[in-house]
C-alpha cells in the first residue's frame, strides 16, 4: 500500500511557534490514517528558519509525533556543517530518517552535490532521503547520480521528487531498492499507478482527498480534478503561507485566522473562501 506522509506545516502564531496547533496537526494525522510526518521541510518554510530554531525545533517536535507514525526531519542548510549538526540533532532526538535537499542559490557542480550528500551519509546511522526540488534548489538530480550515491552510501533509501517531471520519476523508479515518493500532489494518482512508494503532498496538512487517492479510496478521475483544482488555487498565493492558512482553517477551526506567519512572510491577504475550498478537500477531522 502507498504510504501518505504529510509535509507538515511549521505553525506560528504572533511570531512564536505554536505548539497547541502543533499537535492538533499530529493529532489530524493519527486519527486520520496518514503514514508518517516530515517536519521542517519546504512547507515548513525551513529556509526561513534562524538555525538555532530550526535546530530547537527538531528537539521539540519529536516528543509530540504519535509512536505510530514514522518521523522524517528536514535537515537541509545550504550549509553542510550545519547540516551535519542538524543529522546528528535529529538522531540523538529520535529521527531514524532525515531529509536533505541539495546545497542551493549557488551553481554547484555534480561533484559538489555528491560530496554534500555523502558526507552526510556517512555520519548518520539512521536513513538519508534526497529531495530533489530544482524550482527552489536550482538543480535537478539526475536519476543516475542518484543511482551512483545510492550504490556509494547505504544510509541512502528514498527520494521526494518534487520536479514535477514524469518522465524523471520514471527514470528514477528504476533504481534498485530506491523509494521513490512524488511531491506533487496533482502527480500522485498517475504515480502511485506507476508503481510510487507514495507520496509527499503538502495538501496533506489539511486535505483528506489526498489521503484517499494514495489509499485507493478515492473516486478516481473526479477525485483527481479535485486535487488540480486544489492546487490551482494554492498556486495564488505565497507558499507555506496558503498551507498554514488551510490548516488553521479546516484542521484548527479558526473562522479568521491571523497573525500565524512569522517575519518575513505575511498573512495571506483575499483568501479564498471556505466554501470553494471545503468542496475539494474531503473535510477532514477537526476535534
Amino acid at each position: 500500500m502507498p504510504k501518505l506522509i504529510i509535509p507538515c506545516v511549521t505553525p506560528f502564531h504572533n511570531g512564536v511557534f505554536d505548539m497547541k496547533a502543533f499537535r492538533k496537526l499530529m493529532k489530524y494525522a493519527s486519527e486520520s490514517g496518514y503514514d508518517g510526518v516530515f517536519v521542517l521541510g519546504s512547507t515548513g518554510g525551513f529556509a526561513a528558519l534562524d538555525f538555532r530554531l530550526h535546530r530547537k525545533l527538531i528537539r521539540t517536535m519529536v516528543d509530540e509525533i504519535p509512536e505510530e507514525l514514522e518521523k522524517y526531519a528536514g535537515i537541509s542548510r545550504s550549509n553542510l556543517p550545519e547540516s551535519l549538526e542538524l543529522a546528528k540533532e535529529a538522531e540523538k532526538a529520535g529521527f531514524q530518517k532525515v531529509v536533505a535537499i541539495n546545497p542551493f542559490y549557488h551553481r554547484y557542480s555534480d561533484a559538489s552535490i555528491v560530496r554534500f550528500f555523502s558526507r552526510i551519509a556517512s555520519s548518520i546511522k539512521g536513513e538519508l532521503y534526497l529531495y530533489n526540488n530544482p524550482a527552489l534548489s536550482g538543480h535537478k538530480l539526475p536519476a543516475s547520480l542518484v543511482e551512483s550515491m545510492m550504490k556509494q552510501n547505504e544510509s541512502i533509501r528514498g527520494i521526494k521528487d518534487s520536479s514535477g517531471d514524469m518522465q524523471h520519476f520514471r527514470e528514477l523508479l528504476e533504481i534498485p531498492d530506491l523509494e521513490v515518493f512524488q511531491g506533487k500532489d496533482a502527480l500522485l494518482a498517475d504515480s502511485i499507478k506507476v508503481g510510487a512508494s507514495g507520496g509527499v503532498c503538502s495538501s496533506s496538512n489539511f486535505c483528506l482527498n489526498t489521503l484517499n487517492i494514495a489509499k485507493g479510496r478515492s473516486e478516481g478521475y473526479l477525485s483527481n480534478q479535485k486535487t488540480e483544482k486544489l492546487m490551482q488555487i494554492i498556486s495564488r498565493y505565497d507558499i507555506p503561507a496558503i498551507h498554514n492558512y488551510l490548516f488553521r482553517l479546516f484542521v484548527l477551526g479558526e473562522t479568521e485566522p491571523d497573525n500565524y506567519m512569522p517575519e518575513p512572510f505575511l498573512d495571506i491577504q483575499n483568501p479564498p473562501s471556505s466554501n470553494e475550498i471545503l468542496e475539494l478537500v474531503d473535510h477532514p477531522l477537526m476535534k
